[in-house]
């Protein structure tokens, strides 16, 4: 009798274990999936206005712009200076949460570089750091109604 109440015990702990394995793996899938569930598919603009450092009236613009369709991301990213040596250039990616890991291939004054592009996604602003420590993409940028840019 006693080894089938050790039995009877194994086996309660082993369908205890297997029920907390299965509710720890429900939650954590819950949790990954609520982060994609506060961005819908959608085109998304972002925009920021500078003074021109040089000249009074004049502005320079940075413009994002992500058209999101399930977990893929793509769209433009642009530095338009008022004056000359603007950068436009185009991303593609996969968004992961609330993440978008792009490659931007971009061109400035003839001049064609990539460079892979973090670009977190929140109420109001997207937040854009670049792989490269030297780099000039590094950016946040405010979250702006398309049909007004």
């Amino acid at each position: 009798m006693e080894q089938s109440n050790i039995g009877k015990k194994g086996n309660r702990m082993k369908s205890i274990m297997t029920l907390v394995v299965l509710s720890q793996l429900i939650v954590s899938c819950a949790d990954q999936g609520s982060d994609r569930a506060n961005i819908e598919d959608g085109t998304y603009c972002f925009q920021e206005v500078y003074q021109h450092q040089n000249a009074e009236g004049l502005s320079d613009v940075l413009e994002l712009e992500l058209t999101i369709q399930g977990n893929k991301a793509e769209g433009i990213f642009n530095w338009l200076p008022a004056e000359k040596d603007k950068r436009v250039g185009a991303l593609a990616g996969e968004l992961e949460g609330n993440k978008v890991n792009a490659t931007y291939a971009s061109s400035q004054e003839g001049v064609r570089q990539e460079t892979n592009l973090t670009i977190e996604l929140s109420a109001g602003k997207a937040i854009v750091v670049s792989d490269n420590k030297n780099s000039v993409f590094d950016a946040e940028i405010t979250k702006v109604d398309c049909k007004k840019r």
